[in-house]
């Protein structure tokens, strides 16, 4: 509606609502002289430029059709009347008048035309590029889901149901092993609810060291987390720790532990 009322298109009434529009809604305003600006390079650089000397045959044209209502005189000589001068004079102006509007008509209509084809264009360009964009994320999401279910099912790999610790008895998670590829798979079912500011963590438990810490994860990461393999591993052990995750495992809040040895 904003490039019709530009354009001078709209009735009356739908003119004063996008008035009312422009004044509810500032933002609009915005739009409202974009379009304005767009219109203007538009008619610019698609314009057809006039003829040099339109102008003075516009004037020719006019002064033409007042001469045809001269009327004579008494002494039989062809000079106007005053009234005669004054009705052409009259018609004059309104053929002028006439003759401008339909030039400015034709003019905003030309350029409304290719204006609204190209915008056509460009919402279906548009449109397509989406789509396209839509498509490919889809086709790359689907071939990372099968490459992960893939490693999943890979014969070299074990898959072992963590043990949940007292406090978080709910917990759910298979993990996924594999010592000959050295790559590591948690598979979410049920984890204990967290605070936002908190996040999973995976500890690597070794005779005679300290634990390790490794990746730190929440479910926003899926429900299948590729996460660090640690050579030497005895024991996996997941804590819920700050979401920055932490050094030392926080053993209040452990989860549960699988053991891969």
């Amino acid at each position: 509606m904003l490039e019709y009322y530009v354009l001078g298109l709209l009735s009356e009434q739908d003119a004063q609502k996008v008035e009312g529009f422009l004044v509810q809604y500032p933002e609009l305003r915005f739009d409202h002289l974009e379009i304005q600006k767009s219109l203007q390079e538009y008619a610019k650089s698609e314009g057809v430029a006039p003829k040099r000397n339109l102008e003075k045959d516009i004037i020719k044209l006019i002064e033409a059709k007042g001469a045809k209502n001269l009327k004579p005189n008494n002494s039989g000589a062809n000079t106007p009347s005053k009234n005669n001068i004054a009705s052409n004079s009259s018609d004059s102006r309104w053929f002028k008048n006439a003759l401008l509007f339909s030039l400015g008509a034709l003019t905003a209509f030309s350029v409304w035309f290719a204006f609204d084809k190209n915008n056509d264009f460009d919402r279906l360009q548009q449109k397509y590029e989406t789509l396209e964009a839509t498509c490919d994320s889809i086709q790359i999401y689907q071939d990372q889901k099968i490459k992960l279910y893939d490693e999943l099912n890979n014969p070299n790999g074990k898959a072992l149901e963590i043990t949940p610790t007292d406090t978080y008895k709910k917990t759910s998670i298979i993990f996924h092993y594999n010592p000959i590829d050295k790559k590591n798979f948690i598979q979410i079912k049920n984890l204990p609810v967290i605070a936002t500011n908190q996040a999973y963590q995976l500890w690597s438990l070794k005779d005679g060291v300290d634990p390790i810490p490794l990746t730190v994860f929440n479910q926003e990461n899926g429900f299948i987390v590729p996460v660090d393999f640690e050579e030497g591993t005895g024991t996996y052990a997941i804590t819920i720790e700050d979401a920055k995750g932490a050094t030392v495992p926080t053993l209040t809040r452990l989860i549960g532990t699988v053991s891969v040895a």
